[in-house]
C-alpha cells in the first residue's frame, strides 16, 4: 500500500504525552479527518486536538499517556494510504504521484527513474536515478525543466538547465 504523509510528530507537550503535530495538508486541521491514521505500522487514534501557534496542532493519541512515550515518537511521520486522497483534478497530479516514473529527455530517450520529490523550502526538487546507476542526481521541478507530466503513461519529460 502506497503511503503519503499528512502530518509530521514534534517535541512532546507537558507530561500526560501529548505531542505538537505539523500538519502537511492543505488545510493545517486536514489531517485529523483522516482515518486510519498510520506511524510506520501502527495505527494512531487521535482523542484530543487543538491549535498551537503556527498552524500546529497539539495532539493526545491513543495509548500515548506519558511524556516519555511521545518522546519516542517524535520526527515521525503520519501517513495515510494514497486511496483515501480525492482525485485530483484534471491536469493535476499529487507529487507522491511522480515517485516510480520514467524521465526522458526531450527527444523520448530514456534518462532514468523519480526516486523522490523534495522541498527545502526554495520549491520542489525531483531525486532522479540516472539509467545505468550511479549517484542521483536532483533537478528543479518548474515548467522550464518538466513541461510534461504524464501520469496514465508512466513517465515525465525532463529538460535538464544548463
Amino acid at each position: 500500500m502506497k503511503r503519503i504523509t499528512v502530518a509530521v510528530i514534534g517535541a512532546p507537550v507537558g507530561v500526560r504525552g501529548s505531542l505538537r503535530v505539523i500538519p502537511h495538508t492543505a488545510s493545517p486541521s486536514g489531517f485529523i479527518a483522516f482515518k486510519p491514521l498510520y506511524l510506520a505500522d501502527r495505527v494512531m487514534v487521535i482523542t484530543k486536538a487543538r491549535p498551537d501557534r503556527d498552524g500546529t496542532y497539539i495532539v493526545d493519541f491513543v495509548g500515548i499517556d506519558t511524556r516519555e512515550k511521545a518522546a519516542a515518537l517524535r520526527h515521525g511521520e503520519l501517513t495515510i494510504a494514497r486511496e483515501q486522497l480525492p482525485p485530483p483534478d484534471e491536469d493535476e497530479f499529487y507529487l507522491a504521484d511522480l515517485i516510480g516514473l520514467r524521465v526522458v529527455g526531450p527527444e523520448g530517450q530514456s534518462l532514468g527513474v523519480v526516486v523522490a520529490v523534495m522541498n527545502h523550502g526554495a520549491g520542489d526538487i525531483l531525486e532522479i536515478r540516472p539509467d545505468g546507476g550511479g549517484e542521483t542526481e536532483f533537478y528543479p521541478f518548474t515548467r522550464a525543466c518538466v513541461p510534461d507530466v504524464d501520469i496514465a503513461a508512466g513517465r515525465l519529460t525532463l529538460i535538464a538547465p544548463d
